[in-house]
């Protein structure tokens, strides 16, 4: 229920709605977000943020995913997340790529 997280270590499963599998509308400080997880991010603004044993699979337009915790119109800032599989558009991929170029896919993405 708690919107605001400032400067904690937190179990993705543990803020995760149990019945929708949404995280909606939180804002993350200087946290660190722990999986593991499959997270697909949606409408997030992300500023500071390192990923750390994760990985990256870009995903065909219009593919549903039913296993997975979707982080939707959340604001991260300066915060490190662990230990989960990302699910993402090309168009994030690519944004996300120009600002941490060592990151690859591990499915296609266009060249």
């Amino acid at each position: 229920m708690k919107v605001v997280f400032d400067s904690e270590r937190i179990r993705i499963s543990d803020i995760v709605h149990p019945v929708t599998k949404l995280i909606v509308q939180k804002t993350f400080n200087n946290c660190e977000l722990f999986g593991p997880a499959n997270l697909i991010l949606n409408g997030i603004t992300a500023n500071g943020v390192a990923f750390n044993d994760c990985e990256f699979i870009v995903l065909r337009e219009n593919v549903r995913i039913n296993n997975a915790v979707v982080l939707d119109k959340c604001h991260i800032i300066g915060s490190q997340i662990w230990n989960v599989t990302v699910f993402l558009s090309q168009e994030f991929f690519d944004d996300l790529k120009s600002s941490m170029p060592n990151i690859e896919s591990l499915s296609y993405a266009k060249p």
